[in-house]
């Protein structure tokens, strides 16, 4: 089932127990005779195929239903685009659910149109629901799919008050739903799929690793994007730069939107063209020296300067939270990543940190942001829930042994969890495995591969070339042996016109302009230190 080395005290032996049973269960399968009136011929032997999975039988499952859906518009509210239906290729649907409320589905298309891989989709924020979105297009082109609520409602915060229910969504749900999911594809098309992958950003990101520490051999490949994988820290951040953005009166903050504009623009205008290129955005902040303090008022001119508070404020967030005894916390935000500081400004915090504090840390619901105190809440947060929360494990070691392969992606503009974060965990994998018995003699960048997106947020958007096909290099990685030098990325317009192209490169390498060509052309682009 995987490595366990990492697996906390408090995690007993007999849960564990339960999640290898669960995988050994044999399933028992009775086919259904129904008719189908309304189905073309070539359509039954696949409808009779799909009522029968209604019959599995498989341990911890408490209830299945699965359903043939012809080609055509989707039920699916949530896939409804301004009132009309996404079309959805022919394809059996599989709704089932885990004790005690995990609910997941496995979408397969007909046999002559499967591509022969499965890929479970990650969830987002703090899961509640089907990621039919992310779904969607992976039956379209010919993948067996699912996905998982990870056990419990979105917008209902009772759940992170019941421990038991923590761990599915810690890592629980997503085992399941792997072991489940597998079961019900290899009973569909008589044979289990040829390749496995895992695909998911924020949540998904953490989730894709959960599986790479605690259940190796899960997924042949993982790609895991903007990882909320320091899950403690991550939402301690987030509470700490409000108080940092404002220290005053509610409602009042140092980093308005003139003074992040203002911040923005000048880091911009002094490092945009350290790649080479100007284009309005940083390749790697990183490489920036910028110092707010030279929009100072008194320094810079008057009516574009910042108060010395501002300044300071501005610092912070790049320093990112540190205490003078035992020092840094957790990452800053990059250079350039200032316009997302939305948090600058709200009235309350994002509502899962929020709630994860009110409700697991302090057993609070009346709690408030105002309360934090970043040197005794830090430590009560990582000793009360980092043993089940986070899932920064470097050793990776087994998944390595195995043949899995990694690939990391993060925006530098992300302000929700920051791309040094995952940088940081990148390098701690390195040094991690350098240490360890290696028989394989596999390096790190045999098996795991960091890609930093210029300008893109989190997940997605931003200034930056923020559309490319993680997937596909995944799939070249473990199936052709193609290790991705680069990945191509697109900027796309409203109209969808491809404005721009960029090289993605793999850390510590950088897109750098060759000095002639197109500057909005990839191949006027090498990766390079």
């Amino acid at each position: 089932m995987g490595d366990h080395k990492q697996e906390h005290k408090k995690i007993s032996a007999g849960c564990l127990a339960v999640l290898a049973a669960a995988s050994l269960m044999p399933l028992r399968v009775t086919v259904a005779q129904q008719p189908f009136p309304l189905l073309g011929p070539d359509e039954m032997p696949a409808a009779t195929a799909c009522s029968a999975l209604g019959e599995l039988e498989l341990s911890e499952l408490s209830g299945i239903t699965a359903a043939w859906n012809r080609a055509g518009p989707s039920p699916i509210a949530e896939l409804g685009n301004d009132g009309e239906a996404r079309e959805l290729a022919a394809h059996c649907r599989v709704q089932g659910r885990i004790e005690p409320s995990i609910g997941f589905e496995v979408w397969l298309p007909a046999a002559e149109d499967w591509n022969g891989r499965f890929v479970a989709v990650g969830g987002a924020g703090t899961a509640g629901n089907i990621s039919y979105q992310r779904m969607a297009p992976m039956l379209d082109q010919g993948y067996a799919t699912a996905s998982t609520d990870t056990g419990h409602t979105a917008g209902d915060w009772e759940w992170m008050s019941d421990e038991s229910l923590l761990r599915d969504f810690s890592y629980r749900a997503i085992y399941e739903m792997t072991a489940k999911s597998n079961a019900v594809v290899r009973s569909f098309y008589q044979r289990p799929a040829s390749f496995r992958y895992f695909n998911g950003c924020s949540l998904g990101g953490r989730q894709g690793l959960v599986e790479a520490q605690r259940f190796p051999r899960d997924y042949d490949g993982i790609v895991a994007g903007a990882p909320v994988n320091a899950y403690i820290d991550t939402r301690m951040t987030q509470i700490w730069a409000m108080q940092v953005a404002q220290p005053g009166s509610p409602g009042q903050t140092l980093l308005d939107e003139a003074a992040l504009d203002l911040v923005a623009a000048t880091a911009t205008a002094q490092c945009d063209t350290l790649d080479g290129v100007a284009d309005g955005v940083l390749e790697d902040p990183r490489r920036c020296n910028f110092d707010p303090g030279r929009l100072q008022c008194g320094v810079a001119a008057p009516g574009r300067c910042l108060s010395s508070a501002q300044v300071e404020a501005v610092r912070q967030m790049y320093r990112g939270p540190r205490l003078p005894v035992t020092g840094q916390i957790a990452p800053g935000f990059p250079v350039g990543s200032e316009a997302g500081w939305s948090f600058a400004s709200a009235a309350e915090p994002p509502v899962i940190s929020l709630q994860f504090l009110r409700r697991v840390i302090f057993d609070d619901p009346l709690w408030t942001w105002r309360r934090f105190d970043l040197e005794s809440d830090v430590a009560l947060a990582r000793e009360q829930a980092g043993w089940l929360m986070d899932a920064t494990s470097p050793e990776l070691g087994n998944f390595r042994d195995q043949g899995g392969k990694l690939l990391l992606y993060h925006g530098w503009n992300d302000s929700n969890n920051s791309a040094l974060a995952t940088i940081t965990y990148y390098e701690a994998i390195e040094n991690e495995l350098a240490t360890r018995p290696n028989p394989l003699s596999i390096a790190t960048p045999e098996f795991a591969r960091l890609f930093l997106v210029p300008g893109m947020g989190h997940c997605a958007g931003g200034i930056g070339t923020s559309q490319f096909d993680a997937q596909r290099a995944i799939e070249n990685w473990v199936e052709r042996g193609i290790a991705p030098d680069r990945i191509e990325a697109e900027r796309v317009d409203a109209e969808g016109t491809v404005i721009r192209t960029r090289p993605l490169c793999p850390y510590p390498q950088t897109a750098r302009y060759r000095g002639t060509g197109n500057s909005d052309r990839s191949g006027s682009f090498v990766c390079s230190q």
